[in-house]
């Protein structure tokens, strides 16, 4: 034997021990062996990928694999200490390699919606976030309809990419008809499905199926919000009552509302760490348990905000609420005296928000179909005046991740010279002596 083999051998052996002194990360559930490459002398990893299966439920079981090999070309087996410290990140590789294999098996099973219907219905689909179980079971209730449906009508459409807008069509128009649906049932079975083929997009990058309701059956979307006359009288309004005991506190969410066109939830639930002063940027737990942004840089909104988070020149504590539960209740035995109630740990309710902005929807003998919410859609009508129409931008400003006339959009349309809040102040008539 000669010297250059004998070292070879050797060079193996040692990597081969180190390797089994290693400990790998249990993620990496696969056998895999070390060869080398005779003539090149570089590592080879051996390992084997799954190539048939069948579906068990919700489970793939592989039943054939077939022997592959993994070319290291960044190391001979001289080098095999660099190489067993940087061998996760070619099990990583090897790793995704047969994943694929997998996705491509329960694709061409013919089992593939039955199979990510069954991944979807989970209560930990979306990472960081726990749905509830009613949740879930809802879910479960309107995708096994669908597939009760597809296997008895449409015993083709077995594959994820078989699905589309008119299979999806059809099938809400047979049930209506069949098994009586009203039109909400439609929707609401319309909007879970849905749903389930957006989540699916998050998992295959290069899938994606729009669906939307046709016919009689799209819904019909409230744009209603303040007349001029209306918003007229709001503004003197808060002119009137900005700083009174009984309305300031109301007014200054009032304001945010208008301005930043951010949910009543999101509002309420604001705290001090989510409010970054120097980008001028809230940092909201919004509609579905999604992260967004809004951006605050008008004037009147900025001065509400930092009289909220500093009290008497002291700023809060992070974790307190914004607007914490601040409010001033009239004296039964003394005229014209209020008695301050305050819980700094507390928010405002939703629904005493919401019945304060009835009262002053009375007050001012306004439309009584108003709400808080109709705040958000005098932002949206706003902002689309002031910015030309830029759809996308203002679908951003508040959270939409598809509207009806926005398709796909993936990167932010906001810059530093967009507009980004309405300008409450503005909108007041102007007038010359």
């Amino acid at each position: 034997m000669n010297t250059s083999k004998q070292s070879t051998e050797k060079s193996l052996s040692s990597l081969r021990k180190l390797l089994s002194q290693k400990t790998i990360d249990s993620k990496f559930n696969f056998k895999f062996s070390i060869t080398i490459d005779t003539r090149t002398k570089k590592i080879k990893l051996n390992y084997s990928e799954p190539t048939k299966g069948k579906m068990i439920g919700a489970e793939l079981h592989i039943t054939e694999t077939k022997q592959k090999q993994k070319y290291i070309a960044d190391h001979t087996v001289h080098e095999y200490k660099s190489f067993v410290n940087n061998i996760d990140s070619y099990l990583i590789e090897v790793l995704n390699e047969i994943n694929l294999a997998k996705t491509r098996i329960k694709n061409q099973l013919g089992d593939g919606l039955e199979y990510w219907i069954g991944k979807y219905l989970d209560l930990y689909r979306s990472p960081g976030r726990t749905l509830s179980q009613a949740t879930v079971d809802s879910d479960r209730s309107v995708l096994n309809a669908l597939l009760h449906y597809l296997f008895t009508t449409e015993p083709q459409i077995k594959l994820i990419s078989d699905y589309n807008n008119i299979v999806h069509n059809n099938y809400l128009k047979d049930a209506r008809k069949m098994r009586g649906w009203s039109d909400l049932t439609v929707k609401t079975n319309h909007i879970r499905i849905k749903s389930f083929f957006n989540w699916l997009k998050t998992q295959y990058n290069d899938f994606y199926v729009e669906l939307s309701l046709a016919g009689s059956y799209k819904r019909n979307v409230n744009t209603d919000s303040f007349t001029q006359m209306e918003v007229r009288q709001i503004q003197l309004f808060i002119d009137n009552h900005r700083y009174s005991m009984k309305w300031g506190w109301f007014i200054d969410i009032l304001i945010i509302l208008l301005e930043t066109g951010c949910r009543l939830g999101e509002c309420v639930n604001m705290r001090v760490k989510d409010y970054d002063r120097v980008f001028g940027t809230l940092k909201l737990c919004g509609k579905g348990n999604k992260t967004r942004t809004v951006y605050v840089k008008s004037p009147n909104s900025l001065y509400i905000l930092h009289s909220r988070i500093y009290i008497n020149g002291v700023k809060k504590d992070k974790s307190h609420y914004i607007f914490h539960k601040l409010y001033y209740k009239k004296d039964p035995l003394k005229v014209d005296v209020y008695i301050k109630n305050e819980k700094i740990e507390k928010p405002y309710s939703k629904s005493g928000i919401d019945h304060k902005f009835k009262k002053m929807v009375r007050k001012l003998n306004l439309n009584d179909n108003l709400s808080p919410h109709s705040c958000r859609r005098f932002f949206i009508t706003e902002m689309l005046k002031a910015t030309n129409g830029n759809v996308p931008l203002v679908a951003e400003l508040v959270g939409h991740s598809s509207w009806d006339m926005v398709k796909h959009y993936t990167k932010s349309v906001i810059n530093n010279d967009s507009i980004v809040n309405v300008d409450f102040e503005k909108l007041r008539p102007r007038f010359t002596i």
